[in-house]
C-alpha cells in the first residue's frame, strides 16, 4: 500500500467483520492494524466490536486498539444509544442518537451515518458538527424503507 498521506489523501474505514466472508480472524486483525498505520478515519459499531474481537471490549479498549495502531480518530456507534468519538489526546465527544418514533428499516443506517460524517468532515465541519450531521442522516435512513427518499433535499435536511 502506498503512503497516501504524502499525496494529500485521507483514508477511512467502516470496520465490519463476518466469519463467512473472512474466516481467518488473525489475518483480518493483521490487515486492519496495517490499514490503521495510515491513520484513517475509523468507524466501528458495538456489534462489529463483538464480532471482530470475539468479546465485549470496553469503549476505551476499542479506542486504545485503534489509536495504538495509528488511527487518530475513531468513531464508535452505539445504535439507539448514540455515538462516541475519540481523537488521540483529546476529550471524547459523546452524543445521543436522534429519537425516532417508528423505525421502518435499520438496514444501512451505519452506512448512512458514516456517509454523513465523511460529508461533514470533507466540508471541514467541527467533529461535533460532523457527528450531528451523521446522526441526522442515520435518522433519515431509519425512517425510510430501502434507500433514502428522492423527494427531499438531503443536504438541506442535514444542514438545518
Amino acid at each position: 500500500m502506498h503512503d497516501f498521506t504524502k499525496l494529500g489523501c485521507k483514508l477511512s474505514i467502516d470496520v465490519n467483520y463476518s466469519e463467512k466472508i473472512w474466516s481467518d480472524r488473525d489475518k483480518a486483525l493483521e490487515v486492519i492494524k496495517k490499514y490503521c498505520s495510515y491513520n484513517p478515519l475509523v468507524k466501528i459499531s458495538e456489534d462489529d466490536v463483538v464480532r471482530f474481537f470475539l468479546n465485549k471490549l470496553t469503549h476505551d479498549e476499542v479506542f486504545e486498539f485503534f489509536h495504538a495502531n495509528g488511527a487518530e480518530t475513531v468513531c464508535l456507534t452505539l445504535g439507539k444509544k448514540g455515538v462516541i468519538l475519540s481523537q488521540l489526546n483529546k476529550s471524547q465527544i459523546k452524543l445521543p442518537a436522534i429519537k425516532i418514533n417508528k423505525i421502518l428499516d435499520a438496514t444501512s443506517a451505519g452506512d448512512a451515518f458514516w456517509s454523513g460524517f465523511l460529508f461533514a468532515y470533507i466540508k471541514e465541519y467541527s467533529m461535533e458538527e460532523a457527528l450531528q450531521i451523521a446522526l441526522k442522516l442515520a435518522a433519515l435512513k431509519l425512517q425510510n424503507v430501502g434507500r433514502l427518499p428522492d423527494n427531499i433535499n438531503i443536504i438541506t435536511e442535514l444542514l438545518e
